[in-house]
């Protein structure tokens, strides 16, 4: 299972970084191509990879982190694993409906509604991505968010019997205190016995 998550989170890390590159640098190197359009072609069936991905990930490690939460405290993980669910979420939504539009629908659309429905795409995903990516590289140690503010048991506090210095009992004992109580014609004697007098 590790394995598969490295492998997973190198795969989307380089979809990540092909799609920001060609973001940012494709009007640069986009006119010494023959037909520049194939390569949006062939990124938006590696981005449809990446971003399923990206929301499975994102919903098993927020299911993960409810089922170990013991209390309902809104702490920052579970702000954060929340966020970036309903993000992952959000963009999936995002991404295939513009992509089956751009598939199956009219190409009567303006280019500029298109060109700005992809761009703020794009650059949300660069960003999701890598995150995701980074989340999915380390999740073996991080047992899908696990840490102790999220339910695991805390280690137990033993405490010390004396302390070394003094001989007296130290916090983790309680004090035990006895009394005998002395009547008339008895002596008491070390130890806390007594002994009847003749």
């Amino acid at each position: 299972m590790g394995i598969l998550k490295r492998v997973l989170a190198v795969t989307l890390a380089a979809i990540t970084l092909a799609l920001g590159i060609h973001f940012v640098g494709g009007e640069l190197y986009g006119g010494l191509m023959p037909e520049p359009h194939l390569v949006w072609d062939y990124l938006n069936w590696l981005t449809a990879l990446g971003i399923l991905v990206t929301l499975v990930f994102h919903f098993q490690r927020k299911r993960e982190f409810d089922r170990r939460q013991q209390d309902d405290n809104v702490s920052f993980a579970y702000l954060s694993k929340n966020f970036l669910l309903f993000a992952a979420m959000f963009l999936t939504i995002w991404f295939f409906a513009n992509w089956f539009e751009e598939l199956y629908g009219s190409p009567d659309t303006p280019g500029a509604v298109v060109g700005f429905v992809w761009i703020g795409f794009n650059a949300s995903f660069a960003v999701l991505g890598g995150i995701t990516a980074w989340q999915l590289w380390n999740s073996e140690d991080e047992q899908w968010g696990r840490s102790p503010a999220s339910g695991s048991p805390a280690p137990a506090v033993q405490g010390t019997a004396t302390r070394p210095d003094d001989g007296q009992p130290g916090p983790g004992t309680p004090r035990e205190m006895a009394f005998s109580p002395s009547t008339e014609g008895e002596s008491p004697v070390p130890g806390g016995g007594r002994e009847v007098s003749a």
